[in-house]
């Protein structure tokens, strides 16, 4: 079992500082030096940058800092690798900005950098913070531990309602994004896990042109609209199945409105 460092409030600040003073700590992987500047600033301000407690993972997470540049096709694997690092996490507890940045940084090292590239960053605190800090909503987007997780997340629980598995709707969730982040950049939605099935029995079922730009966010956008006249939580499965039907854009008119 594998033990490291979790920020607190005053840590986590040092490193949203870092991000804009000494970019390259992250971009290069340097997290030996990273951590002992975070330690060198929050002794010079006669803080503790530490909870008292450590993270402990369950599984090392090594596979992920092994990755090549083409090791994002493999994200599926990784999320379950990260899922059974955390296991038994809330999703209360992952919401916490700091315990991410602190596994991004002490426990996944050069994951981020690879994951994402180190080209044409114009401005690089923006792509740390996003990458390695950055929580909320967008995390499940952006941040390199936390949308892992949350890949497992929202896999697993629309799994209960879908005609395909866990390991189905995880592989078409990781490697077809533009449908999965439309998802997630809608809270409301995306905390429905019949309505997840539904969109995605339906997509894999026949329609994966919803996998493709610009039909996701035409679909989104209808749902949305017909979520702000009727509440979703109410319907059940076939319900919430039929309103998708109705809300599919036809093909070859995606790019339409």
């Amino acid at each position: 079992m594998l033990s490291i460092p979790r920020l607190n409030d005053s840590g986590y600040r040092i490193m949203e500082e870092l991000a804009v003073d000494a970019p390259n700590l992250f971009l290069e992987s340097d997290f030996e030096r990273l951590r002992d500047c975070i330690e060198d600033k929050a002794k010079a301000e006669g803080e503790s940058p530490y909870q008292a407690k450590n993270i402990e993972l369950e599984v090392a997470l090594d596979p992920l800092n092994q990755i090549s540049e083409s090791g994002h096709k493999t994200d599926a694997h990784y999320a379950l690798l990260v899922r059974q690092a955390f296991a038994g996490m809330s999703t209360a507890q992952a919401a916490d900005g700091s315990f991410w940045a602190s596994v991004n940084c002490f426990a996944l090292s050069p994951y981020t950098s690879v994951r994402w590239g180190k080209s044409n960053i114009k401005k690089p605190s923006n792509f740390i913070k996003r990458h390695w800090l950055w929580i909320g909503t967008g995390g499940r987007t952006w941040n390199a531990a936390a949308r892992l997780w949350w890949l497992v997340e929202i896999a697993h629980r629309a799994s209960r309602h879908s005609t395909y598995s866990l390991e189905t709707l995880l592989e078409y969730m990781a490697n077809n994004v533009e449908l999965y982040h439309q998802f997630t950049s809608r809270t409301y939605l995306s905390s429905n896990p019949i309505l997840v099935a539904a969109v995605y029995d339906i997509a894999i079922g026949g329609n994966e042109h919803l996998f493709q730009r610009p039909y996701p966010n035409q679909l989104m956008k209808s749902l949305n609209i017909k979520a702000g006249t009727m509440s979703f939580d109410i319907f059940n499965y076939d319900e919430l199945y039929k309103i998708v039907e109705s809300s599919l854009p036809p093909l070859g008119q995606g790019a339409a409105g």
